[in-house]
C-alpha cells in the first residue's frame, strides 16, 4: 500500500505514508467510517501527484508513491540506468488504488506503460516490483500479448506469491500457539507440551516459491524505465 490516495469523501484523511499525521488520524477512525473509506464501491479515490522531486519526476509519476519507501530507489535506478541522450532510461513510478482487485491494477499497468513507451519512443520494458506490485505486474503481463512482447525484465521485492497464511488455513489459531509463535504438537500429552519445544506448523500442501523472472533478452534500442507502487519498473 505505497500509494499515495486522496479519499473522495472529504471527511477521511489521505492515506499517505509520508504523512504521519495522515495516517495517525486512520487510528482514530469509527470502524464503520475506516471500513467504507477503505472499500472501493464505497468511496472513490484519486492519486496525489506531487512529491519532493523535480516537475520531470512528478510527471513521470514519482509522486504518486511513497517518497519515503520509495526515493532512494528511484534516485539510485535513474543514476544507475539513466545515462543520457546516447543510453536513455527514464524511470516512472505507477502509483494505483490498492483497494481494488489485482485485475483492475493491471489493466491500468498496460495502459501506463504503453503510454510510457510511446512518449519515450522507447520498445522494452524492465519492471522492479515491490509487495503487491509484483502480483500486479504478473497479472498484467500474463493476460496482456502485447505487454508480455515487451517486456525484457523483471525484479520482484518481497512478493506475496504464497498468498497470506490465513487465506490457507496454515496459520495457528491462538488457542494453539507456543510462546514462540508456533503452535505446538497436539500429539503430545498436556505434561509433555508443556516442556517441549515448539513445532514449525505443517502445510496441507506444496506451496509455490517465490522467484523473479526475465524475459527474452534482446538489447532495447531505447529504455523507458518504470518504477511501481509497491514498485513496478518497467524499461
Amino acid at each position: 500500500m505505497g500509494s499515495r490516495l486522496r479519499m473522495s469523501d472529504a471527511k477521511a484523511p489521505t492515506w499517505d505514508v509520508d504523512a504521519s499525521l495522515e495516517m495517525y488520524a486512520w487510528l482514530d477512525a469509527e470502524v464503520v467510517d475506516m471500513r467504507g473509506w477503505l472499500h472501493h464501491d464505497e468511496s472513490s479515490a484519486t492519486l496525489i501527484t506531487d512529491g519532493p522531486y523535480t516537475a520531470e519526476q512528478n510527471a513521470r509519476g514519482w509522486g504518486t508513491i511513497s517518497s519515503t519507501y520509495y526515493r532512494e530507489l528511484l534516485l539510485h535506478l535513474e543514476d544507475e540506468i539513466d545515462l543520457g541522450p546516447a543510453i536513455r532510461g527514464p524511470v516512472y513510478a505507477f502509483g494505483y488504488d490498492g483497494r481494488k482487485s489485482n485485475g483492475d491494477s493491471a489493466t491500468k499497468l498496460v495502459e501506463f506503460t504503453r503510454a510510457t513507451l510511446d512518449a519515450e519512443g522507447a520498445e522494452e520494458a524492465i519492471f522492479v516490483t515491490h509487495s503487491m506490485g509484483g502480483l500486479v505486474a504478473r497479472a498484467a503481463i500474463k493476460r496482456d500479448a502485447w505487454l508480455e512482447s515487451r517486456t525484457i525484465g523483471v525484479v520482484h521485492l518481497a512478493q506475496p506469491a504464497c498468498g497470506a497464511p490465513v487465506a490457507d488455513g496454515s496459520r495457528p489459531t491462538p488457542t494453539s500457539r507456543s510462546p514462540l509463535g508456533w503452535p505446538v504438537d497436539r500429539g503430545q500429552t498436556s505434561a509433555s507440551s508443556s516442556s517441549s519445544t515448539a513445532t514449525r506448523p505443517t502445510r496441507s500442501r506444496a506451496r509455490p516459491r517465490a522467484r523473479a523472472w526475465c524475459g527474452p533478452g534482446s538489447q532495447p534500442r531505447r529504455v523507458a524505465e518504470c518504477s511501481a507502487s509497491p514498485m513496478v519498473a518497467a524499461r
